[in-house]
């Protein structure tokens, strides 16, 4: 029974890792294995690595519910390249017209 204890001590570790990301950010086409974390959902990982939660729901097999735990691996296609964030463009100023003056009589 000691020895069962252990294997699971090593399958809670393994199953709970937080090892860091690849350094190298995935590209335009790749597909790779993306450990969950906890508090990540699918439209978390979609958004981050630019694709589709419906890519990520039938290459995984998910269910409408799309449940997923920490420890799933998941496969991730890359499909956009991501957009460095817009600088906002100034707006034109507007041009003075010119006064109009009116008289009034009373």
């Amino acid at each position: 029974m000691v020895g069962g204890m252990y294997m699971y001590e090593d399958y809670m570790d393994n199953l709970f890792d937080r090892r860091p990301m690849p350094t190298v950010a995935p590209k335009v086409g790749d597909i790779f294995l993306y450990t969950v974390n906890r508090g990540d959902n699918v439209y978390a990982i979609a958004r981050r690595f630019n694709t589709r939660v419906d890519y990520i729901k039938n290459m995984n097999s998910l269910d409408d519910k799309m449940m997923i735990y920490p420890g799933q691996q998941l496969l991730v296609p890359v499909l956009f390249e991501k957009m460095p964030p817009m600088k906002p463009q100034p707006l034109p100023q507007p041009q003075p017209q010119p006064r109009q003056s009116y008289e009034l009589y009373f």
